[in-house]
């Protein structure tokens, strides 16, 4: 026993990680070495972790704007003041559940926490990630908020209340593109002619609007090209006698005759519009909802769907919009391949 303990000794002391408080923690003498564990403010670390993503190009540079902000403006708010040893599970779930933003954001807030926590385990500053020992799926599940994730489609009626009012026919044009595309609002702003095959009735999807700026979109799945609908075609023709013969883009703001600079421009026609024609209000992203539930209601291929979304796959398509999938009765109860030989 004394001859194991005197062996993991040397090899701690060899590795530079010894600590006598750990081996005789009962000892008289510990007291003597007064040794505290050597940590670090998480305000430092969120700091270094911003300068990383700052230099890094493994992002997008919408996604470093992104995760620079939610350190600045959340993360050292919340945490900074603590010594990295001294966050707890506790600490956290606290935070999360008095949370005032919605789940989506709180989530994507945890992306460079979490990043930050690992970096400071590797580095052995801590022992655990207190973000590891949070069941994080149970403790989202308990938000009551609105996300846009949470799926509440148009239906034909309201549709058509919002197409049909007495309102900017360029404003316009754009819901009805949404509605019947499924691009992202920020991909339908950067939308631009040279982007728009009218022979082929096709567009390409090529940049999204971040903050009045052009991005390249986070994952390659996003940079598509997609044959359109009727109603999506007839939507850019409609538009072309505003902006094709001035501007580079599809959709411009009527009120400026100029790109739309940020989706809050665009929200504000949206909000005023559905009070107009007193219809429930929902964000703009429920457009691309109402296009994904409309399309697979109808019987289209789910794998079609996620492509037309950006998604990379149908896991997003069936766990989002699952329920609108539907399943034919005469098929339910019975199988349509033979598995006499398996």
């Amino acid at each position: 026993m004394a001859i194991q303990k005197r062996a993991d000794v040397l090899s701690d002391i060899r590795r530079e990680k010894f600590n006598y408080l750990e081996h005789f923690p009962n000892s008289k003498k510990a007291k003597l070495f007064n040794i505290k564990p050597k940590s670090y403010l998480i305000k430092d670390l969120l700091e270094q972790q911003a300068d990383f993503y700052g230099k890094s190009k493994k992002y997008a540079e919408n996604t470093v704007e992104d995760y620079v902000r939610y350190i600045n403006n959340e993360l050292t708010p919340a945490f900074g003041k603590y010594q990295v040893h001294e966050l707890t599970p506790l600490i956290i779930k606290d935070w999360i559940i008095h949370s005032t933003q919605n789940s989506k954001y709180v989530r994507n807030l945890i992306i460079p926490l979490r990043a930050t926590l690992d970096d400071a385990k590797n580095m052995g500053i801590i022992t655990e990630n207190p973000l590891d020992k949070l069941s994080l799926r149970r403790l989202f599940q308990c938000f009551d908020d609105h996300s846009d994730y949470e799926v509440e489609p148009f239906h034909t009626k309201e549709k058509r209340l919002i197409l049909n009012c007495n309102y900017s026919e360029q404003v316009l044009n754009l819901i009805k593109f949404g509605f019947y595309s499924g691009l992202r609002i920020g991909e339908i702003l950067a939308l631009q002619w040279s982007h728009f095959n009218i022979e082929t009735r096709k567009v390409n999807v090529e940049f999204t609007l971040v903050n009045g700026k052009l991005h390249k979109p986070k994952t390659k799945n996003s940079l598509r090209e997609l044959v359109l609908l009727d109603q999506a075609y007839q939507a850019i023709i409609d538009q072309m006698k505003f902006t094709k013969h001035h501007s580079k883009f599809i959709f411009n703001n009527p009120n400026t005759e100029d790109m739309w600079l940020s989706t809050d421009a665009f929200r504000k026609h949206w909000v005023k519009l559905l009070e107009m024609v007193k219809v429930k209000y929902r964000n703009p992203y429920q457009m691309r909802h109402t296009f994904a539930s409309m399309m697979l209601s109808r019987g289209e291929n789910p794998l079609k769907v996620a492509k037309y979304l950006g998604h990379k796959d149908t896991e997003m398509v069936t766990k989002i919009y699952g329920k609108y999938i539907p399943i034919n009765e005469s098929e339910e109860n019975c199988f349509i391949g033979n598995y006499d030989n398996e």
